[in-house]
């Protein structure tokens, strides 16, 4: 569900991390440090929910997604999530093509994505 533009409500942020070899954790902690760097920089963000694959290569989006990140999708597509915000883009996958889908995705669904640390 779209939110209406004139609502003041705060923006709902979901986390998602994913890691291969582990490191879920330090991803989140990161990603929270952004999110209150951002509230104390006057943004009115909150954490909708927190989703995290550990132990899982990037989706290749033609096969099964990896199970938090379906939840995450489910959550996005009940209007829970304006944002979803990742470090890198390769947490949601490694090819241009998978990426552009994952933020189309969200798009339809009136949310958006963002990366903390594309490097």
């Amino acid at each position: 569900m779209k939110r209406s533009t004139s609502e003041k409500s705060p923006v709902r942020v979901a986390l998602y991390a994913r890691s291969a070899v582990g490191g879920v954790e330090t991803q989140l902690d990161a990603l929270r440090a952004f999110v209150r760097l951002r509230r104390a920089r006057g943004a009115d963000w909150v954490i909708a929910g927190t989703f995290a694959d550990a132990g899982v290569m990037a989706p290749n989006w033609r096969e099964a997604l990896p199970p938090e990140l379906e939840r995450l999708i489910a959550f996005t597509k009940a209007g829970h999530v304006d944002i979803v915000l990742v470090s890198r883009v390769s947490r949601i996958s490694y090819t241009l093509q998978g990426a552009f889908g994952f933020a189309d995705l969200l798009w339809c669904h009136g949310a958006k994505l963002v990366m903390a640390n594309n490097t």
